[in-house]
């Protein structure tokens, strides 16, 4: 099986170093942007080469994780988002997945069930 490729959006380097850090020891290659210009960025540079990205529902400015998204989506639609948040609600869940999310995680993100978004992913 190929190492799945994640890109991780979150704009507080205090939780997107130690995330970073956990995903490379589960041997996933993994680049870091930290808004939503800065991925889309990310995604046109290497073609839409990624297999998961990894989006913090809140990011400080500009759009959001969800709007993040929906135009990252529009580059690639193949890529598989999780959003990811530590201010999460139930409505902002539900939003998420009906605009398109795989999954919708709280942060801290437990290990176990983000192992056993991305095992799902790279099957299907």
């Amino acid at each position: 099986m190929d190492t799945i490729r994640i890109l991780l959006v979150d704009d507080d380097h205090f939780s997107r170093e130690p995330m970073r850090d956990w995903l490379l020891n589960l041997n996933f290659f993994v680049d870091e942007a930290v808004d939503c210009e800065d991925a889309l960025n990310k995604v046109q540079e290497q073609g839409g080469d990624y297999d998961v990205a990894l989006i913090d529902q809140v990011l400080g400015t500009g759009r959001d994780g969800i709007e993040t998204m929906k135009e990252m989506h529009k580059l690639s639609p193949h890529i598989q988002v999780i959003i990811f948040t530590g201010w999460g609600d139930q409505k902002s869940g539900v939003r998420a997945l009906q605009e398109g999310a795989y999954r919708y995680l709280l942060k801290p993100v437990d290990p176990e069930g983000f192992s056993a978004c991305t095992d799902r992913i790279s099957i299907t």
